[in-house]
């Protein structure tokens, strides 16, 4: 049996057109990963120091399941992480952020991530600009 990624057409973007709302194609997404030790990696860890101001964290690599836009950039030779920090005060047990009630994040914790992303754009572009 074939496998099919099924994509969920929007209707206003179809509107006029025949057919099903429901297209399949015969496209898998094909399984990708980012290797661990890499000059991004390093600069994650860097930033993520910067905005904790702690050093002792400790990475484990992981995989994780379901769909991502990784895929579509990988194949590019881009190096691609998912990753999101909450902040140290955050309630563990309210789940926040993306896939949380209805998306929702804690203002202290987009905070947290701004502060994390730009550490991280500004270690990166610093090791560009060299």
């Amino acid at each position: 049996m074939k496998n099919l990624c099924m994509v969920i057409v929007v209707p206003s973007l179809v509107a006029g057109c025949s057919g099903p709302g429901l297209v399949t194609t015969p496209q898998p997404a094909v399984p990708s990963a980012s290797p661990f030790k890499t000059d991004f990696a390093a600069a994650v860890r860097r930033a993520t120091e910067v905005v904790t101001g702690r050093r002792d964290l400790l990475w484990l690599p992981s995989l994780t399941t379901g769909f991502t836009d990784a895929r579509l950039v990988r194949p590019l030779g881009v190096t691609v992480y998912g990753f999101g920090l909450a902040h140290p005060d955050s309630d563990p047990n309210f789940p926040s952020g993306v896939h949380g009630a209805n998306e929702n994040t804690e203002i202290r914790g987009l905070l947290f991530q701004t502060k994390l992303f730009i550490a991280l754009a500004c270690d990166v572009l610093k090791a560009q600009v060299k």
